[in-house]
């Protein structure tokens, strides 16, 4: 099995694009070297912050939340969704895109189980940091 690392960078901005309210991540120090003899840091961000999941009940109030949804679900092989003519502000991913590309997959020999991993490719994060407004 290949390990692909899907993390993305978080940097300090105290403001949410998306979400103004909210602090996109930031990094205090509340214990210094000089001071203690060691270091410490108090993190502050939005769950929405680089590489995240969204749960179920993100979305749907009756559903499970990330802690109730078992480890073993995240890892494993994975098939990959080509949608990256949807990777621009506003575009919608709808069934439709999601049928075109399960259907260039079966052209390639490849389908797609019932319990698959699937990742959505859509390549936004290459045009767009998390700090720009469209984000």
């Amino acid at each position: 099995m290949r390990i692909i690392d899907l993390s993305m960078t978080v940097s300090d901005w105290d403001r949410n694009a998306f979400a103004p309210e909210e602090t996109y991540f930031k990094l205090r120090p509340i214990v210094t070297w000089e001071a203690k003899g060691f270091v410490s840091n108090m993190v502050e961000m939005t769950v929405h912050a680089g590489t995240h999941i969204d749960s179920p009940h993100h979305f749907f109030r009756d559903k499970p939340s990330i802690e109730q949804i078992p480890v073993e679900t995240f890892v494993g092989n994975a098939i990959v969704l080509d949608l990256t003519p949807k990777g621009h502000a506003n575009a919608s991913i709808a069934p439709d895109d999601l049928d075109a590309s399960a259907k260039k997959l079966a052209e390639q020999g490849i389908e797609i189980a019932p319990d698959a991993i699937l990742l959505l490719r859509t390549d936004w994060p290459r045009s767009h940091a998390p700090t720009d407004p469209s984000w």
